[in-house]
């Protein structure tokens, strides 16, 4: 009874935990039309919708033709306008606004009359932005590998879920074997889903990411054993989760020429910070072991906070 009053109170204080992805990416496109004419887009997504007020200046030389038009979603923003740049794009410099404080990370893409293409990543710590002659495939990994990592930091849901994973399987091999079929389920969907060979409504699968967590806090707190073959059951939720990640790649989009190195390097991002969350678990419940401390009793918390913040979760999901 203390400890379920206590789990309320911790949840009332902190109603923000419900967020299960404060992390907000955003794309700005700017297209080249001919005569002068850049055509300017711009998306931005996240739970919070904290990219509602990003804006991009435009260059020397440019000025701003048709006013952005804003339209508000349930779970994006977007703009669209047009400026006119006699000079054209290549080589010129802008700087987004109203990254300052955020967490939003922003994918500025910028195509040529000719047909060349130029990406940058901008974020709080990198908001001036140059229109190169040609991105690099370097580049465009770099950008997405860190995309993904700071995603996956970020999805607490999907991380909600790894741990709950790792607590309800016993043995290391078992352990090693679920978070492998877990892998190898989300990128397959992953892959699918941004290449737009599937697609699935991001609503529904956020809501039932959050029951999968939900389900598997369940089985922890009931301290049932996993049964053999339990890495076929995270294959399956692998699957579920991979179309939850599509959903945050497909907002910003794959760039054209390059979008191998992008998925691949979003991907690679997201197993980077799987893999570093999954050995700092163990780690932890490693040294909780060695000092003597009552771990059944951490896992029973664990098991408590991570289902009664699922609840909240797929409460503002449906």
């Amino acid at each position: 009874m203390r400890r379920a009053a206590l789990l309320f109170l911790l949840l009332t204080l902190l109603p923000s935990m419900a967020l299960g992805h404060p992390l907000a990416l955003g794309l700005i496109e700017l297209t080249e039309r001919g005569d002068g004419r850049v055509s300017v887009s711009l998306r931005v997504s996240g739970t919070e919708q904290q990219g509602h007020s990003v804006t991009l200046a435009p260059p020397s030389g440019c000025a701003l033709s048709a006013p952005m038009v804003e339209r508000l979603g349930s779970d994006a923003s977007e703009a669209a306008g047009e400026w006119r740049c006699p000079r054209g794009l290549r080589g010129a410099a802008m700087t987004a606004r109203g990254l300052e404080g955020s967490e939003v990370q922003l994918l500025v893409r910028a195509r040529l009359s000719d047909g060349t293409l130029a990406e940058a990543r901008l974020d709080d710590h990198q908001r001036r932005f140059v229109v190169a002659p040609r991105a690099r495939t370097s580049a465009v990994a770099w950008s997405y590998l860190r995309m993904g990592a700071a995603h996956i930091a970020e999805g607490l849901d999907h991380l909600a879920f790894v741990a709950c994973l790792a607590l309800w399987i016993s043995s290391l091999r078992g352990i090693l074997l679920a978070v492998t079929g877990f892998t190898v389920g989300h990128s397959v969907t992953l892959a699918l889903a941004a290449t737009e060979a599937v697609r699935v409504p991001s609503r529904p699968v956020e809501a039932c990411v959050a029951l999968s967590v939900l389900l598997l806090a369940l089985e922890v707190a009931r301290g049932r054993p996993a049964p053999k073959g339990a890495w076929w059951m995270a294959a399956g939720f692998g699957l579920l989760h991979g179309l939850g990640f599509a959903s945050a790649l497909r907002d910003i989009g794959l760039p054209g020429g390059a979008t191998a190195a992008a998925l691949v390097s979003f991907n690679a991002g997201v197993e980077l910070g799987q893999v570093a969350f999954v050995a700092l678990s163990l780690g932890a419940a490693w040294a909780l072991r060695r000092a003597g401390a009552d771990t059944s009793r951490a896992r029973r918390w664990i098991a408590d906070l991570a289902g009664a913040w699922a609840v909240m979760l797929l409460l503002q999901r449906v």
